[in-house]
This record gives C-alpha cells, structure tokens and sequence, in this order.
C-alpha cells in the first residue's frame, strides 16, 4: 500500500508498530550479546559486530519509513529512530574512562548520518497528493497539476471533478513546483528547491545499490524463500550498506556543485519538448538539451509546449510550465488530470 493511500491514524499506528518492533529486536540483539559477554574469540566477535552493525541498519530503515510516513516532523522522527545510540552517547559521556568518552564522537557520527538519511527520505522522495487551500493546484513535491481541465469547465477537487459555472481556462496545466514559480520566472532559484534537488541526488546515489535486489510488488512467498540463503542475505546487505556509505562523500561534493549552481540563476527557454521517451529531453530549435531526474522527466510529455527554467552552470531542470494553447472539453484530458 502506497503511503497517499494510508489515512492518518493508520500511519500512527505503523509507526508505533515500527517503535515496537526496533525496541523488541534491539533488546533481544543486546540479550544475546550480554549472554557471550565473556566470549572473545574470533568468530564470536564477528557475529557480535554483524549483530550491532544490525541496529545500526534497523535505526536507519526506522528513520526512512517514519520520515516518510510523516514529513513535516521528519526531524523530530530521525532523532528519535537514532534512540539505541542516543542511550549509548549518554553512557559513553558519563563514563570516566577518557578512551571511552573518545567513542562518543564515533557515536555523535553515527547519529548524524541517522538523521541525514532521514532527510534525504522526506524531501528525496514523493509524498502524497494533497490539494491547496486555494484549489487551484493538485500536488505533491516535485509534481503539480492544474485543478481545472484544460477548458476550465470542470475543477479536480481530490477525489472527483465538480462543473464550473463560469469556465476560466487555466495558463498553466502542470509545473513541478507551483510554489518557485513567481521566484523562477524572475530568474532565480528557492532554497526549498535547491534542497529538494540535493536530497534526490542523495536519495538517488545512496538507494542505487539497492534497487537491483529489492522485491518490489512481490509476493510474501518470495520472502519466505529468502530464508534458506539468509546467511548470505546478511552479507549482501552488509556490502549493499558499504557502498551506500561511499556515495555519502559523491553527495557531499554534488551538493556545494548544486549550491554554486543555484547562486548563478537560471535562464528560460519556451518550445515543444522532444526526446523524451529516448531520455535526453530537447526543447525546440536551437536545442537545447536538458537534465533532469528520472521521476520528473516521466511528468513531460512528447511533443506539449513547455515553458522551461534551466540552470546555468549544469543545464538542470530547474522548473517547468506545460503550456495550455488549447481548450479540450470533459473532464478527461490526459494533459490535465492528475494520477
């Protein structure tokens, strides 16, 4: 179920659920660690580490999904999934032993990398639809529609289409930030865009390893066949956990590129939009050639008159208006109803 789909008191309780069942796994990993406290071979603390490096990435899959789940206080949530290690700093800091109080920036550091990818879950990511309080806009970041058809004869009200009485055909029938817009058409960029563009690249380049093995849509009997290999799922995941960590320093040096990029305005361009579907999006003659991410570039469509706002440094898509030049009765224009 998609997370558009869950109500409010649903997502609370996901949430509990989820707090219940981290709290449940990190108290039994530290039963089983306290019961061979004593044991120091070799093979016993590598089991040890794997079991630690488990909370490690129970904390950050608690943080994705309650940051996603509730975006307004993704903060708040990403400090709370980061509770275990929390626990951990307070006991290193109280500890008299100086080398024991050393861990604790190790311990500081991995709480920020906790919150930071809770970060980049709630703004990388789309959220829910949800309509304005103006009504004339149907959105969700990075994705916004018009809340009239293309004629103006019928308004998208968020779970149907009502008639107007006095049709007005809307200028503009899909952007993919209605809010930069005013900033945009004076040339210059918003923070919360030049936020957003960071936390997708850091969603993007962190989540890659993982998207080959992910069981997207599949079944609960493909996971009941994971379990005969789960000592090798255990490897993969910590290999998949490895390369995540070194897309961190890509993520680093592409934010201060989007930073410089977004301090140099933007420029716009107005034409038909080609190239789509082969992924390289041109916009009339001369061409001018475009780079956007791949969720944005599925909202454009071949051949539609777009206004287009582009960074000047890197050519990225900074903003787009799809033009209306043509009124289409009913209500369902493909250019104009929201999915």
């Amino acid at each position: 179920m998609r997370q558009r789909n869950l109500t409010l008191e649903l997502r609370i309780l996901a949430a509990i659920g989820l707090l219940q069942a981290d709290a449940l796994y990190v108290a039994v990993v530290l039963f089983i660690l306290l019961l061979g406290a004593n044991d120091v071979s070799g093979t016993d603390v590598l089991v040890k580490s794997l079991f630690v490096f488990g909370i490690a990435i129970a904390q950050v899959a608690s943080a994705i999904i309650l940051a996603r789940l509730f975006r307004r206080i993704w903060w708040e949530l990403s400090l709370l999934a980061a509770w275990p290690f929390w626990l951990l700093l307070v006991l290193l800091i109280a500890n008299p032993n100086s080398e024991m109080r050393e861990s604790s920036v190790v311990v500081a550091l991995a709480i920020l990398v906790i919150v930071g990818v809770g970060g980049l879950a709630a703004f990388g990511t789309a959220g829910q639809f949800r309509m304005t309080e103006d009504g004339q806009w149907w959105w969700r970041p990075d994705e916004c529609y018009s809340a009239l058809s293309p004629d103006g004869a019928w308004r998208w009200v968020g779970d149907g289409w009502r008639e107007e009485r006095e049709p007005v055909p809307p200028t503009i029938l899909a952007t993919e930030d209605w809010k930069a817009l005013a900033s945009n058409q004076e040339g210059r960029i918003t923070r919360p865009q030049m936020v957003r563009r960071i936390s997708a690249f850091g969603w993007d380049a962190t989540s890659a390893p993982w998207r080959a093995v992910w069981p997207d849509g599949r079944s609960r009997w493909w996971w009941l066949g994971c379990f005969p290999v789960l000592p090798l799922a255990v490897l993969v995941v910590v290999v998949l956990c490895l390369i995540s960590a070194i897309a961190i320093p890509v993520v680093v040096v592409a934010a201060l590129i989007v930073v410089v990029d977004s301090h140099l305005d933007i420029e716009t361009f107005e034409g038909e939009l080609s190239g789509v579907a082969a992924g390289r999006l041109c916009l009339g003659q001369p061409t001018i050639t475009l780079r956007c991410p791949r969720r944005v570039r599925s909202q454009l469509l071949e051949g539609a008159p777009y206004r287009i706002y582009r960074t000047r440094l890197t050519g990225y898509l900074a903003n787009f208006e799809q033009i209306n030049t043509q009124a289409v009765a009913g209500p369902f224009a493909t250019a104009s109803r929201p999915q």
